[in-house]
């Protein structure tokens, strides 16, 4: 496929069909996390494969209760190591630290993001769930303070089709050398 056909063909499918999603798909999928850029390379990025039932149950009542996270045959939880950029858990909420927490994010996401689509191209489905409180999930897959729960992605096989959500036009979203010149 593509890269435009790619980025178009991807949804956040809600319903799964129960098939298992092969090792082998799974570490295809996250090789391309792990290409992903970030600054000064410093690739923040962990993963929690998470197939067993009892723990996705566990993560499905901390994480807004979304049935995509129980019907899917699997999830993986994007972690981002916050001492890459932030000296100690203990002050990743000082606010000289806050810019640094937004890039450790920000970065984390971009390979987040290369999961999502590198599952597309594999003819899998994803839905990105960020709806839960560090309290809540850290505890259930056994983060450690120095790592942050970035996003759950519900990863499987789609069961619906949903179209394309509408887009603003592409014109809405640009300005010319200045921020609100179009």
């Amino acid at each position: 496929m593509d890269i435009l056909g790619l980025f178009k063909a991807r949804r956040s499918i809600r319903k799964f069909k129960p098939d298992p999603v092969s090792n082998e798909q799974v570490m295809q999928v996250l090789e391309t996390a792990r290409l992903a850029p970030s600054g000064n390379n410093s690739q923040p990025w962990r993963f929690v494969i998470v197939r067993d039932e009892k723990i996705r149950r566990a993560l499905y009542e901390t994480s807004g209760q979304q049935r995509f996270m129980l019907e899917a045959p699997m999830v993986i939880a994007l972690l981002a190591d916050i001492t890459c950029r932030v000296p100690s858990p203990a002050s990743v909420n000082h606010p000289e630290n806050a810019d640094n927490l937004r890039k450790i994010i920000r970065d984390t996401s971009i390979g987040g993001e290369h999961v999502a689509l590198a599952a597309t191209d594999l003819g899998l489905a994803t839905c990105w769930n960020a709806m839960f409180a560090q309290g809540d999930v850290k505890p259930v897959l056994k983060v450690p303070d120095d790592h942050y729960v970035v996003a759950i992605f519900a990863l499987g096989y789609a069961n619906e089709a949903p179209p394309m959500r509408p887009r603003r036009p592409l014109k809405e979203l640009i300005y010319n050398e200045e921020f609100g010149k179009r």
